[in-house]
């Protein structure tokens, strides 16, 4: 049987025998992969780079065996930790672990603030959790939210190996070329509406900026049509390339003279669209805002004020505050130096060192005011759901397009149709630190840890 190490075990030792994570395949037929695939193929790269270099034993599975629960069982059963990566699939092991009583440790992500997925995974994950679990995130701001407002037993810290660092050095380009880019969902809570209005401001603060490279999707077909009528009407020439291979992307973004990231969104954790730039020595003109506040300077950020009541459900994304362009001045001068220089190193520092992360870090970060609080609603109960599921696997039978996407979404699916879509709430918190008791999840289910079915 393997050895389950408690957290007194954690600290002395360095290496666990078996880890488990999931594996490919990664093409998914689409020109660019989002930012769930990324996460999922950048573990694993992590940890088999740690394999090979003998530092773990790994052991890979892929994600269809969710369909099989006798193959879920088997994967469990023989790691000392599994990386559970996020959302569904980190929830049904949970439930297996705890119906088979198997000694292994789990490791979950929560990517992201209010995402159906996630919310599911933290109702069953924090009955089911163990001590030596951990909980990981991509961020302080997304830390700190989920501490206050769905406490857990396991170790919870920030960690996110998903940085791929470019290989030499960026091509420097002329940083008076004129150029800027929008590297994100053309959106509005992603902060598309207000790029007119940003660029007017940097304009009249002397930066140079006559073309504007887009890469994502249009979301909102009216609103895309809005702001390019408006940036034409400027005499910005708008250059749109859609959804593009990541690799293409980062080429563009070393051709800017500045990156614009001005999400306000719900669903908004780390802003990977910051790390990228700063790979790439382009500064990121961005929000005060999630994570940016943590990644980017003081002058590189616009103001926001975070709105009085902003909810949704959480199968959607919303914004939750509006940016404050009357109040900022835009820097005198753009640099990756001023713009990063020390946060941001700082970060691709703590990325893609896989053995780190079974362990707790030996410092963790301490929780920080939080101008937002969030809260959650649902009167369905999660974690009778995910029993259900085990009873049901046939539902996730049907061969699928792609495994880690179609899957993941037939998963979803089965969530939305059984009314599992929790109301997810954010307003500003009060000017001392919020308290747990204040932003608690709000649900009927029952805190004590319920009996679990048998298989």
């Amino acid at each position: 049987m393997a050895k389950t190490l408690g957290l007194e075990d954690l600290a002395e030792e360095r290496a666990v025998s078996v880890v488990g994570v999931f594996s490919g395949p990664w093409d998914t037929g689409w020109p660019a992969r989002d930012g769930a695939v990324l996460g999922f193929e950048d573990v694993f790269r992590a940890f088999s780079t740690s394999a090979d270099a003998g530092e773990l034993e790994l052991l890979t599975a892929d994600i269809g065996i969710f369909r099989d629960y006798t193959h879920i069982r088997k994967f469990l059963a023989e790691c000392d930790a599994v990386y559970a990566n996020c959302g569904p699939w980190a929830a049904l092991l949970y439930l297996v672990r705890e119906r088979e009583q198997l000694d292994v440790r789990i490791i979950r992500e929560v990517r992201t603030v209010g995402w159906v997925g996630y919310i599911w995974q933290e109702e069953v994950a924090r009955h089911l959790e163990r001590p030596g679990d951990q909980r990981v995130f991509p961020s302080r701001y997304a830390r700190d939210l989920w501490d206050a407002a769905a406490p857990a037993v396991s170790c919870s810290r920030v960690y996110y190996p998903i940085v791929r660092r470019t290989s030499g050095h960026p091509r420097v380009v002329a940083r008076s070329s004129g150029t800027v880019g929008f590297f994100s969902v053309l959106s509005q809570d992603k902060g598309f509406d207000y790029l007119p209005g940003v660029i007017a401001i940097m304009r009249d603060g002397g930066h140079h900026i006559d073309r504007l490279v887009l890469a994502g999707a249009r979301a909102d077909p009216a609103l895309y049509d809005r702001v390019v009528t408006e940036l034409s009407g400027m005499g910005v020439e708008v250059d749109f390339r859609g959804g593009l291979p990541n690799g293409e992307v980062r080429s563009l973004m070393a051709e800017c003279h500045c990156i614009f990231f001005l999400s306000v969104s719900s669903i908004e954790s780390l802003g990977r669209v910051i790390i990228e730039a700063s790979e790439q020595s382009v500064p990121v003109v961005t929000t005060d805002f999630g994570a940016a506040r943590d990644l980017v300077c003081t002058d590189f950020r616009i103001p926001v004020e975070y709105l009085s009541t902003a909810s949704g459900s959480s199968d959607s994304a919303f914004p939750v505050a509006r940016l404050d362009l009357q109040h900022w001045q835009p820097p005198a001068h753009l640099s990756a130096d001023a713009c990063y220089l020390p946060s941001v190193g700082d970060y691709l520092a703590d990325a893609q060192k896989a053995p780190d992360v079974l362990f707790p870090p030996p410092a963790e970060l301490q929780t920080r005011h939080r101008p937002l609080a969030f809260s959650i609603q649902c009167p369905v109960d999660g974690l009778q759901l995910a029993n259900s599921l085990l009873e049901e696997l046939a539902v996730l039978g049907a061969a699928p397009l792609h495994e880690l996407l179609d899957l993941g979404g037939t998963l979803k699916q089965f969530l939305l149709s059984r009314d599992y879509n929790p109301r997810v709430s954010f307003r500003p918190a009060s000017s001392t630190q919020v308290g747990v008791e204040e932003t608690c999840v709000v649900s009927e289910v029952k805190a004590a840890r319920p009996a679990v079915l048998a298989c």
